[in-house]
């Protein structure tokens, strides 16, 4: 028995700003065609022209770098806008 898209979770906003950093923390960059491949595996129903906007919407709001290699858009996190991500998070320290 095969899921259908009737099954299939609908990405938002969020999922894909979470997956999106995560792939950036992992890989230094990532792509739409990476972000959508994620979600399909985690049993969304993605498509790159959906999340392609999203993802340009994304970059603006977050300040995401971009460049464009053989019409492909490659993100990733400038500094202030990976700190910010992680802003919550208390620093360590031994004392």
């Amino acid at each position: 028995m095969g899921t259908t898209p009737n099954h299939l979770k609908h990405p938002d906003k969020h999922i894909i700003k979470m997956i999106a950093v995560e792939l950036m923390c992992l890989n230094q960059n990532t792509t739409v065609r990476a972000v959508t491949k994620y979600l399909k595996e985690m049993g969304y129903m993605a498509f790159n022209s959906l999340i392609s906007e999203f993802m340009e919407y994304l970059a603006e709001e977050e300040n995401w770098s971009f460049e464009v290699n053989n019409n492909t858009r490659v993100y990733s996190l400038l500094e202030p806008s990976f700190r910010q991500f992680f802003r919550e998070v208390p620093a360590f320290s031994e004392n």
